[in-house]
């Protein structure tokens, strides 16, 4: 615990989230980043409340670094205005604000009441390694179009997880490209959801139901030891191992009335190593398990265009996205 209690303390606070990071084996940026936000957040405890303390911890068999900074001010009365880019009601503050502050770490929690003080915790994620999972993606815009009306998502959290996405719009162009976006925007920001929940949030965000009839998606989250499957619409899904060659199945929805909120997760374990897996988007023939699979002993990246190569329907908008999982995350 570094107690906040004089403007030197925040350098000092700076300083040990910079040594553990790189003890852990962060990146240089990841650390510069971390450091940064807490040197932000630490100042505004000073400047705002009078002081506070820096707690640092770590988790997940030291994949995750965990700062909190705690003060007992009179707490942030408008946390919304205080979260805008580029507020803040001391003109020598750093600059950086809680809003950067936030996209400067993997998770940011802000948790403040009027009279008793704020408490912000900030996580940082270390990465997977290649020798543990490799990933591969191929997407690509049909040759009519300018934009690809695909998306796709590959987050990385609390150091043992992943999550998995593609998205696929039926219809075409920039708005269909900005929808799909919207879409995999909305998937980053709620990424530790329940998948049942996390879809029915992306389908509320859309207002119009012609646009929501449009859109397909895949969710693979990852454990350890199991996987979490749920799709909805004409993207598909793949699981393969020594033992398993599986299409993971998609709920049909053809309307937005047809309720989201009866949609079943599929549950699977993860059995053997390597095992991997394949999201596609409808721009790719739902043939893959028709055909031998080489999926040993070549990278990710090489069994995407591979897939993509024997698979891709011409003139239509393609995602291949695959993942090989090494080790036990």
């Amino acid at each position: 615990m570094i107690s906040i209690v004089k403007e030197s303390d925040i350098a000092l606070a700076r300083q040990q989230v910079f040594q553990i990071a790189n003890a852990l084996g962060f990146e240089q940026l990841a650390v510069n980043e971390l450091a940064l936000a807490v040197s932000e957040i630490a100042q505004n405890a000073f400047r705002h409340a009078g002081g506070g303390v820096v707690l640092i911890a770590t988790h997940n068999n030291n994949r995750v670094i965990e700062v909190q900074v705690i003060d007992r001010g009179m707490g942030i009365e408008n946390i919304e205005l205080a979260m805008r880019e580029g507020y803040s009601t001391i003109q020598s503050s750093l600059g950086v604000g809680l809003e950067a502050a936030k996209r400067l770490v993997d998770k940011f929690d802000i948790n403040s009441k009027k009279g008793v003080g704020t408490t912000i915790k900030m996580e940082k994620y270390l990465p997977f390694t290649t020798d543990v999972l490799e990933y591969g993606v191929v997407s690509l815009s049909s040759q009519l179009y300018q934009y690809n009306s695909d998306a796709y998502l590959v987050k990385e959290y609390i150091g043992n997880s992943l999550l998995l996405a593609v998205i696929n719009n039926e219809n075409k162009g920039y708005d269909a490209y900005l929808i799909s976006n919207h879409i995999k925007k909305i998937i980053s920001e709620h990424y530790d959801q329940p998948l049942d929940l996390l879809i029915q949030v992306c389908y509320q965000s859309l207002k119009n139901d012609i646009v929501v009839n449009g859109i397909s998606l895949s969710l693979l989250r990852i454990e350890p030891g199991t996987v979490n499957y749920l799709g909805i619409g004409d993207t598909h899904a793949y699981l393969l191992d020594k033992n398993r060659k599986i299409e993971l199945k998609n709920a049909v929805i053809k309307t937005m009335g047809q309720t989201l909120h009866k949609l079943k997760v599929q549950a699977y374990s993860i059995q053997t190593m390597p095992i991997s897996f394949v999201l596609c988007t409808n721009g790719v023939e739902k043939k893959i398990l028709n055909k031998p699979l080489i999926h040993n002993n070549i990278t990710a990246q090489q069994f995407a265009q591979n897939i993509f190569s024997q698979h891709h329907k011409l003139q239509h908008d393609a995602t291949v996205l695959t993942t090989i999982i090494k080790q036990p995350l």
